[in-house]
């Protein structure tokens, strides 16, 4: 919530149509330990067709996205 996923996903939707070549991704860690607010982030990014990440995930593997997200934008 104090990042304003929600916001960030009306924000996206603003700012992109479907068929444009875009893409969102929201990680989030530990979302079991607040069930509710996962499920309300989970179906605003399911309407939206925002990909949902909640897991921990090795530095390295968190890098090679942001990587590979950077080099989508060359």
């Amino acid at each position: 919530e104090r990042k304003n996923p929600l916001g960030l996903i009306d924000a996206f939707r603003r700012a992109f149509r479907r068929d444009d070549p875009a893409a969102l991704v929201i990680k989030v860690a530990r979302g079991s330990e607040f069930p509710a607010d996962l499920a309300v982030l989970g179906e605003a990014c399911e309407r939206n067709g925002v990909t949902l990440i909640d897991r921990l995930m090795p530095r390295d593997e968190l890098l090679g996205y942001l990587a590979d997200a950077a080099e989508a934008l060359d």
